[in-house]
Order: C-alpha cells, then structure tokens, then sequence
C-alpha cells in the first residue's frame, strides 16, 4: 500500500506540473495519472478487455508537434497498461509525400468453460423401460488456467501524390502486420459423439501479414483505381494433442473389436485445434467516369485467390460489380446496380477405412469426394429511385433482386434444389422540419427456397430393430428445417424533435412478420415487435443526462433434430 501511495503521488505532482492551459489541437502536452479496477465475480465479463483487474497502474497520454519548413511531424500516445497501448506517428513532406505508422496492442479475457453442465446419464429407455447405460463426462486438465489473448498490430503507409502531367496521380504502399498471442481453451470429444469431453490450454501465437501497392490514375473524365494485396498467415504454436479414449462400450467395457470397428482411431494421442499456415493474392481495379453531367457508370473486378499451404488446396473468387447513375432532374436521381461473382474451391478426397470393416454385415465404403458448399455463382441486381419533393424530404423506391445458385449444397429436401431466389421491395419517407426530422420505411421480401438443413429432421425416433442392426447408420433424415423466412414484411420508423436548444426526444419502432409455409414437416413463424424512446438534455457544458426506454417482444417457431449418441 505504501508503495502504491508513492505512486500516485508522484503521478500527481508530474501531472500538475505539466497541467496549465488546456490541451490544444495545435499544442505539445503530456497527460500522467493513475488508474485500477477491482472485481468481484467473473473478470471475463466485467473487465472482458482489462488487464488490470485487481492492481492499479500509471497512465500515459501525450502528443508531439514539429514543424522544419515543409516537413510536419507528429506523433501521439496512449498508455494504459503493459498490454493495453497505442501509438500514432504521421511525417508529411509538403504535399507530395506522407508517411503513417501506427502501433495498437489490447488485451482480451476469453473466459474458462468449467464443463460443469456436461455429466448426466440416460435415465430410462422408453421403448424396454429398462434403465438407462449411455451418460457423458468431461475431464478438465487445466482447471486454473486463465485464458487470453494478447492482439498487437502494426501499419506503415507510405502515400506519394503526383504532380505532374502524369495520369498517375497517387501512389500508397502499405503493409500491416496483426499478432495474436495467449492461450485458449482446446476441447475434445472422445467417441460416441458426446460420451467423454476433454479440455486442455491451448497455446495462441498466430501473425498475418499483409503488402499492397494502390495506384490511381485520372484520364479525362474518368478514375482508374489498381490495388493489389498479398496476405499471409502463419501459426507458431506448438501442437496439441489429445488422447482418444479405446473405443468399447460405455458402460460395460466389452466390446473393442465392434466398436473399434466404427470408429478411425482410439487408444492414443492424436493432434487437435491446429490452423495451418495459409496465404491470398487479390488484385482489384475500380473505375469511376462521368459520361455527361447527368450520367455516371462505377465498374468494379476483382480476382482473389487462396491457398491452403498444408494441402494444396486452392480457392478462386471472381467478382465484377457494375453502378449506372443518372439525373433526371434537380429532384429525381436514378440508380441501376448490377454485380456478379463466383467461388470455386478444390475438391478434396477424403480416404477413409470401410465400416466396420471385417465384421459381420460391415464392409461398406465411407471414403468420398469432399466438395466444397463453398462453390457458388450470386448475381445481384438493384434498382433504385429518389425523388425530392424539396430541399428537406424525398421519397425512395427500391427494387433488389439476387440469385445464390450453390454447385454442392441442397437447401430443398423435395426438389433437391441448390437455388434460393430473393425479390425484395421497399419503399422509404425522409423527412427534416423545423426542428424535427422523421423516416418511415415498409419492406417486403419473397424468398424462394432459403437456405435450409434439407434434411434437418428425422424421422420417427424409436424402431424396434433385430439383430443388432445399429439405428444411427440406418435411420434417415426425412423433414426440412430452417428458421428463415420464405415471406417477410417488416415496417420501421422514426421521429426525432427538439424540444429546446439543450434537449431532445426521439421515438422509434419496428415490426416484423415472417413465415415460411414451403416446409414438408411443420410452418416456421416469426414476429417481432420493437419500440422505446430516447430523451437527450445537456445541462451544461459537462453534464449530459440520457433517459431512454426499449420495448422488444418477439417469438418464433423453428424445429430441428438435435443428435445424441445414436445420430
């Protein structure tokens, strides 16, 4: 304790003597003082991004200005802990070069699961009314350990203008580099889906990296943008491991040849919770021109591609986006927007042992082709209409379009479609008055096949099979499940007024309904309902009081089949 007086004492004394006038934009200051915190129940929520949760620590702010002809230099600080600080240093040569550096390093509680909810035991089989044998258990090997991460970044810009009769006008390097350092919480499940759960620290050391140039360019009327990126991620964590427990029965420990049988490995350490190092390439090019005075198109392409270091595996995206603007008049602007793009990741084959190889009535072959639920072509469509009946309120049309066409996910269990269409429609008020200002925007939107579990739900959950057939192998997915929409309306609006010079109230509400009547097993529904209040005054020029009430309800009916042991 009296070491932390000795502290704050002298914090004190250096802050007043560097206290004065107050801190100007144009101004040298220097800020020192003390700071702490103390928790009492859980730090992971209450002090989720503090490091110093039950000790004080100094605070540093400053800022330094110099001027030497054309060169300007300044460079400002924040302090608050040893993993809590950021730093910002711009250098300017006239007006043909800039150079920014910045520094930023925060600190993040991630909490610790004690898996205290994960030990049960099936009580009763309901079909033999015989008392039940599956149950779940955890293992937690580091019961104490506090998990963190610790985010560092550092970027330097480099912009270079050009003056000249050059179309190249301005030239930016960049580069930027992210760290994330700490532990993390690893869990494991051992066998039968959820039968034993085992959790260990984990550590976390992962940077990425990130290089581009961006060039741009005037010819005539018309903005040539290039910029092209590399983005790198590298993980230097050691490996983890878990050991998988010897598959056999859960409660009577026979059994290893069948069970082992179902399963592709048991009885030792495997590697878990690894991120493989990974990069990406993208080149993107934005053209702006104006055609007349009332006609103006934006283009833009896009090519990104990434790679998996550790398989070789390759993801290609290719986009290209198109806006047409024109102005009808001083009150009416229309705009057309089209844009396109499309994913194409690498298969991979995934080689596994048959089932229950070498058993009686096993031998089927599990091995196949992974393909991605990535791979897709969206097309987006949008029109778009604003009239101003003066100078303070305007009315807005809208009409958008898109298309999702997937290569290997079915969102439709009947048809067995990979499509899901969307039309919306919407329509909106603006308004500014003398000393308020309101909107008011309805919406509808019909949706053909969102995406959906086309298989969500099973069918009828108890058979009485013979001979030991195995239900999780032989039962089927028979219902589609979602919890979106296939028809939504939805109203929301606004009003925002003065009361004084000092004060102000604003009052909003939405509503929603929703529903999706195209399922083959029940009708999703969905209504929400949400309105409140705002009042703002300032009494001074220190003190602002806030009051404010919110009224949300809402309700929704969604089912899905949820998975236990037998499937």
């Amino acid at each position: 304790m009296k070491k932390l007086m000795v502290v704050l004492a002298i914090l004190f004394v250096a802050a007043w003597c560097f206290a004065g006038e107050p801190k100007k934009e144009g101004a040298n200051y220097v800020e020192m003082g003390a700071h702490g915190s103390s928790v009492t129940h859980d730090g992971t929520r209450a002090a989720e991004y503090d490091e110093a949760t039950t000790h004080s620590e100094g605070t540093l702010k400053f800022r330094w200005l110099k001027t030497d002809g054309d060169v300007k230099i300044k460079w400002e600080g924040e302090v608050e802990s040893h993993s809590d600080m950021n730093f910002k240093l711009v250098i300017n040569s006239g007006t043909w070069f800039k150079s920014t550096t910045t520094y930023n390093k925060f600190f993040h509680r991630l909490g610790h699961d004690k898996l205290a909810n994960l030990e049960g035991r099936e009580s009763v089989d309901p079909v033999e009314n015989k008392p039940g044998g599956k149950f779940v258990f955890h293992d937690d090997y580091d019961p104490d350990v506090e998990y963190y991460t610790v985010y560092e970044k550092f970027s330097q810009v480099f912009d270079f203008n050009i003056d000249n009769d050059s179309p190249f006008k301005h030239v930016q390097v960049g580069f930027n580099a992210l760290s994330r350092k700490g532990y993390h919480q690893i869990n494991g499940l051992s066998h039968c889906d959820t039968c034993h759960v085992n959790s260990k620290a984990g550590r976390t050391n992962e940077i990425t990296y990130d290089m581009w140039v961006k060039a741009d360019a005037k010819i005539g009327n018309t903005n040539v943008s290039y910029k092209g990126t590399y983005s790198k991620f590298n993980n230097r964590a050691d490996e983890a491991t878990f050991y998988y427990d010897l598959p056999r029965h859960p409660t009577k420990g026979v059994a290893v040849e069948e069970l082992g049988s179902r399963t592709l490995f048991g009885g030792q350490r495997m590697p878990v919770d690894y991120n493989n190092d990974n990069e990406m390439f993208e080149n993107a090019v934005s053209i702006e021109s104006v055609i007349t005075p009332k006609d103006t198109i934006y283009a833009k392409l896009l090519y990104s591609n990434q790679k998996n270091d550790a398989l070789d595996l390759q993801m290609d995206t290719k986009a290209g986006s198109f806006r047409y603007t024109r102005k009808f008049s001083k009150d009416f602007r229309f705009d057309a927007y089209f844009s396109y793009y499309t994913i194409d990741n690498d298969d991979y084959y995934v080689e596994l042992p048959d089932w229950r190889a070498g058993r009686p009535g096993g031998g089927q072959p599990m091995s196949f082709l992974r393909q991605s639920a990535y791979n897709r072509d969206v097309s987006y469509f949008k029109l778009r209409g604003i009239y101003k009946f003066d100078a303070n309120q305007r009315l807005t049309f809208s009409y958008r379009y898109e298309q999702i066409d997937r290569d290997n996910q079915i969102v439709n269990f009947e048809d067995k479609s990979t499509d899901t269409t969307k039309n919306l429609f919407k329509i909106r008020y603006d308004g500014r008055f003398d000393g308020a200002k309101a909107f008011f925007e309805v919406s509808y939107e019909d949706i053909d096949h969102p995406f959906e579990a086309y298989n969500g739900i099973y069918e009828n959950s108890y058979h009485n099979y013979s001979g030991g057939t195995l239900w999780y192998y032989l039962r089927e997915r028979v219902g589609e499940a979602t919890s979106l929409p296939n028809q939504d309306f939805r109203i929301k609006g606004s009003f925002t007024v003065d009361l004084s010079d000092n004060s102000s109230l604003n009052i909003y509400g939405n509503y929603r309904n929703g529903e999706n009547d195209e399922l083959n097993t029940y009708k999703m529904d969905l209504q929400a309902k949400n309105a409140g209040f705002d009042y703002f005054v300032q009494l001074n020029d220190t003190t602002v009081v806030t009051v404010g009430y919110d009224y949300s309800n809402g309700s929704q009916t969604t089912l899905f089949a949820v998975p236990i042991m037998d499937g």
